[in-house]
């Protein structure tokens, strides 16, 4: 019996050193790859830096094939140190989340990984919080995508005012000074953006509310009565106005006006304005400025994916009124409009070698001329995401790509006039669509769906598909703003993403960490997703 048990015992401890020393063995090839890999890196003018950031555990895309779990995580706001990173992606992974989309760079221009094109945060001087957030993400299983906000750059447009989206607009004015110097208004009564001259009437308030970042100029019967350099919020004269400036035409203001100067605001010749704040996709050096980008951060970056945010026009301030009224009318009718953005001088040249007209002179009652300028625009936007796909392909083949638009344009198609989105185009370049159908933030959400508005992503999910067809595959945004994490409760999160299982799509991405955690201090919300939505592994997708 004792020979028995000795026996036993033995054939235990072989077998425990066999699986031991198997263990050891298939972790000495894991990490002999991620060392070759490194070397191959490196022959390719990779840095030392770069080789360091590579380093970790190489995950597999498994993004076509499994249903999508992603969120969106922006270290920004949630993370001053490595730990804030390591703990954020512990609480993800442990909620059963497959992917990560990491916001690499922030809508001012900064990057947020040790970039050779963008300045970084001064906030990460100390540690590469990119750096950390992909290891530690894949450390856990996890696919890594990284989260662009790509037009967004104020910098470059300040450093390249012509890069700056153009829109039309038929109430465009400039100053014209009492010496003949004329200055372009760049927007009315709203919100002075970087290196804007902004035109305050008392229409607006009865003080500017500008920052004091910039300088402005009090006029009263067309002549001028202060000049306040660094300062803001002027008081608005009933008799006149206050032209506020930024950057470029604060320096303008203080260098050409003083007081007792004669001002007078009259019609721009050309009827164009620029106050996007946002680049113009259609401009060739904007396309290979971003190429640059995308070569930098994935020749540095250990990436799974490639995500570009901020892709479109956006909607100006004058042309919301009509689309909340389409949106809210029982029976919309389909108005059209010219003040949208789209009108830079390289576009309308382009225009008018194709169909020998300026799209200035097109009105909306030239309904064949006006609806090729549309779609014009909206192959602008798929021109210009094909180069970015093609460029991160050719730096990491197999990379995927994916993209986040507006969420209107999948079950209107009134929306491509002032966005250039056309889901049947968007879907020729990318392997992935996210429309963002975020139901929190959506007005119309409640409106079509009083009872229940979650069901607004099922309306998003079946609207993109029947455009999309097989292109592309479809994970659906889902989430809110900050101001809107109260509407974002536990169950609520497990009841979206079963709207969009039951509609068909391929997964869904969070928005986002931030808000997700009830601003990142209550974990309750994860936890529902893990005994929920996600309390089995993620299913193989049908192909």
């Amino acid at each position: 019996m004792k020979q028995r048990k000795l026996i036993l015992v033995i054939i235990a401890f072989v077998l425990v050193t066999a699986l031991i020393a198997t263990a050891l063995y298939f972790q000495r090839d894991s990490d002999d790859q991620n060392s070759n890999g490194s070397s191959n890196q490196s022959e390719q003018g990779t840095s030392e830096e770069s080789q360091d950031e590579n380093s970790g555990v190489t995950v597999e895309p498994n993004i076509i094939t499994v249903e999508a779990r992603g969120i969106w995580f922006d270290p920004i706001y949630t993370a001053n140190t490595p730990e804030d990173i390591i703990k954020a992606i512990d609480m993800i992974a442990d909620a059963g989340f497959n992917q990560v989309y990491l916001a690499v760079t922030t809508g001012e221009g900064y990057a947020q990984y040790r970039s050779g094109v963008l300045p970084m945060l001064d906030k990460y001087q100390g540690f590469d919080p990119a750096k950390v957030a992909i290891e530690q993400a894949h450390k856990r299983g996890m696919e890594v995508h990284a989260h662009m906000l790509t037009l967004a750059n104020p910098q470059q447009i300040y450093a390249h005012p012509e890069w700056d989206q153009q829109r039309f607009n038929k109430n465009a004015k400039i100053a014209v000074l009492g010496d003949g110097k004329t200055r372009k208004i760049d927007n009315e009564n709203d919100f002075r953006q970087t290196n804007f001259l902004t035109l305050y009437t008392p229409d607006k308030a009865k003080t500017t509310g500008a920052n004091i970042w910039g300088s402005e100029v009090v006029v009263e019967n067309n002549v001028v009565i202060a000049v306040n350099i660094d300062a803001g919020d002027s008081e608005i004269q009933e008799n006149g106005f206050v032209l506020s400036g930024n950057g470029q035409s604060s320096s303008w203001i203080a260098q050409n006006i003083k007081v007792g100067d004669t001002i007078t605001i009259e019609p721009d010749p050309e009827p164009t304005t620029r106050d996007s704040g946002w680049m113009e996709p259609g401009n060739p050096e904007v396309v290979a400025y971003l190429q640059r980008i995308v070569k930098d951060m994935l020749t540095k970056l250990d990436l799974d994916g490639i995500s570009f945010d901020i892709i479109r026009y956006p909607p100006p301030t004058q042309i919301y009124d009509m689309i909340w009224r389409r949106i809210f009318s029982t029976e919309p009718e389909t108005e059209y409009t010219m003040e949208f953005y789209g009108y830079s001088k390289l576009n309308r040249e382009r225009f008018k070698e194709k169909y020998n007209v300026d799209p200035l002179d097109i009105t909306p009652d030239d309904k064949e001329m006006f609806d090729a300028w549309i779609d014009f625009r909206s192959d602008i936007i798929q021109e210009f995401l094909t180069q970015l796909a093609d460029t991160a392909r050719s730096v990491k083949p197999g990379i995927v790509v994916s993209a986040s638009p507006t969420a209107l344009s999948t079950y209107d198609d009134w929306d491509i006039m002032y966005s250039g989105l056309d889901y049947r185009k968007l879907a020729e370049p990318l392997d992935v669509v996210i429309p963002m159908a975020y139901h929190a933030l959506q007005g119309e959400a409640p409106f079509q769906f009083p009872d229940d508005p979650p069901l607004y992503d099922g309306l998003v999910a079946r609207g993109a598909l029947e455009r999309i067809g097989d292109k592309a595959k479809l994970y659906v945004g889902i989430g809110g703003g900050g101001g809107n994490h109260e509407q974002l409760t536990a169950p609520v999160w497990n009841h979206v993403i079963d709207i969009v299982r039951e509609n068909n799509a391929h997964g869904t991405v969070v928005f986002d960490y931030y808000v997700m955690g009830h601003l990142t201090e209550d974990p309750e919300n994860f936890i529902a997703l893990k005994n929920g939505a996600y309390n089995e592994p993620a299913k193989e997708l049908s192909q």
